[in-house]
């Protein structure tokens, strides 16, 4: 028989492994607990980070589609207003007009057509000219044409395949009328909608993200997407987040896409159109750099805490808690609160983490209160500047302005209008319109001055003589992006030196004069 000290061994060699393994398991437990709540913290962090990105992203793509599509009728209602152009409509001058229209889509790259019907809607001139596919076709039956009969009024339609071009275009649609009032024809500007799609799906915020445009009529239509097979094809019952932007709402969920796979999605409205952008990223692209960071973190987990079982509890809790105050630093310098700073008195690894997130919170404010000085001094500079300052971009769009060439021109907002337009320049002995500055800044890539007797058409009318030079703006690789020009007005110094002339000529004259007197008297006086 066992003696009693033998048993007690024995319960004691198995109760030691037990215990053991009640450390082991209860420090597993804790770790894994503890792993999963950071994990799952990071992970709302993430998708709330993701969706408020992809959110401002929608927002910015659906400004700049409310944008592009605002110039391209602007810039179309002033052509539709263009006397030359008006007149060859209706005096029914084909060439005249079609030559105009030619030009017009040569100088708006946004427009896959533009053309002009009669009052009943036939086809009779284009920019295309012999290319068009519709001359002599009718478009009567297009819902564009008989609201604009209706209203009177330029119309903004449903996008549709041109008829003329078989491309899917936004359709703008602009009267004309005659001396009595009447409409006589109808001037329609197919906005390109490949163009178009190709600048929004361009727009994305990560390498998943897939952008797409909507209009809301007809129960919603895809405008914009990365598939041209889908352009112009209807919004789907089963996709949510389009149902919901096209019902005007903004805002973010977590939902599945057309094909099935699960998504965040971003949605905004176009301001002053009806019109939506919706941005999808797949939740399996999302989160995978979190998923791979969980395998990894699950492993460290189990090592980390095997150690701490043999170490103890505290041990664990000791590492616990400054990691939990550097997760809620990052939440906290994620959201934009700068002044936050991570309390961690260790010296260890985790001290050192903490302190680097302290040095980016802090660079971070130092860099935004730099780029906030560093936009006042160059507001402060370009007022200060006595003459005009204009900055485009490579297009020759107008990118800034200061207030003297505000001034000078007439045009209190002129960004996004082509540099021609809001400085109507022309040489003042020929009365032609002068060289576009910024096309040949571009072209010869040098800084370069307007010719002599260069005359500057403000806004209202008023005729300025004016003096300019340019240099073109390059980005690192040297590519040209933009161009600065400068402009003075030099009024007073035309009249000062017209005035010298005038002076000399009387000079000159009274001279010649007196010469006259002297030679004509008799040789006796002499």
């Amino acid at each position: 028989m066992e003696t009693q000290q033998s048993i007690r061994e024995r319960l004691q060699l198995r109760l030691g492994p037990r215990l053991i393994g009640l450390v082991v398991l209860t420090a597993l437990v804790a770790g894994g607990l503890v792993g999963l709540a950071l994990i799952q913290n990071s992970r709302t962090v993430l998708r709330e980070g993701i969706l408020e990105s992809n959110l401002a992203t929608a927002d910015l793509a659906a400004q700049f589609a409310a944008e592009y599509v605002e110039g391209a009728e602007t810039n179309l209602r002033q052509f539709a207003t263009r006397p030359l152009f008006l007149r060859a409509v209706l005096e029914n001058d084909l060439a005249e007009a079609e030559m105009h229209l030619a030009q017009f889509l040569q100088i708006d790259a946004r427009f896959d057509n533009i053309a002009v019907y009669d009052a009943q809607g036939i086809g009779w001139a284009s920019g295309l000219m012999d290319k068009w596919q519709n001359r002599g076709g009718s478009v009567a039956d297009r819902e564009w044409f008989q609201q604009t009969l209706v209203t009177r009024k330029p119309c903004f339609g449903i996008p549709v395949i041109s008829r003329g071009t078989g491309h899917a275009v936004g359709v703008y649609a602009v009267p004309i009328f005659d001396d009595q009032g009447e409409i006589r024809a109808v001037l329609v500007g197919g906005i390109s909608l490949a163009a178009l799609s190709d600048a929004i799906t361009g727009l994305r915020v990560s390498a998943s993200a897939r952008a797409s445009l909507l209009d809301a009529r007809q129960g919603g239509l895809i405008v914009a997407h990365s598939d041209p097979q889908r352009i112009l094809t209807p919004v789907t019952e089963q996709d949510a987040a389009a149902l919901r932007a096209i019902a005007g709402e903004r805002g973010t969920m977590e939902t599945r896409s057309s094909s099935g796979e699960l998504a965040l999605a971003a949605f905004a409205p176009v301001p002053r159109l009806p019109w939506a952008v919706v941005i999808l990223e797949p939740a399996e692209a999302a989160f995978a750099p979190v998923n791979a960071l969980t395998q990894r973190a699950l492993l460290l987990i189990g090592i980390t805490m095997l150690i701490a079982a043999v170490l103890g509890v505290l041990l664990a809790r000791t590492i616990t808690q400054p990691v939990r105050q550097l997760v809620k630093g990052a939440e906290e310098i994620g959201r934009g609160n700068l002044e936050y700073r991570i309390q961690v008195g260790a010296r260890d690894e985790i001290g050192q983490l903490a302190g680097a997130f302290n040095e980016m919170a802090a660079r971070r404010k130092r860099a935004e209160e730099a780029l906030w000085e560093s936009e006042q001094w160059l507001s402060t500079t370009l007022r200060s500047i006595g003459d005009a300052v204009v900055v485009t971009d490579a297009e020759g769009l107008v990118t800034l302005m200061n207030p003297v060439a505000e001034e000078l021109t007439g045009w209190a907002e002129a960004v996004g209008q082509p540099l021609e337009d809001v400085f109507n320049i022309i040489n003042e002995q020929t009365g032609e319109r002068a060289e576009n500055p910024v096309a040949r800044v571009i072209r010869e890539g040098v800084v370069v001055g307007l010719a002599n007797h260069t005359v500057l058409i403000a806004k209202d009318g008023t005729k300025r003589p004016i003096a300019d030079s340019g240099a073109p703006m390059q980005d690192e690789k040297g590519n040209i992006i933009g161009t600065v020009m400068v402009f003075r007005d030099i009024t007073e110094q035309v009249q000062a030196e017209r005035e010298l002339r005038l002076q000399s000529k009387v000079i000159t004259n009274m001279a010649e004069g007196v010469y006259l007197v002297r030679a004509s008297r008799p040789s006796w006086e002499t």
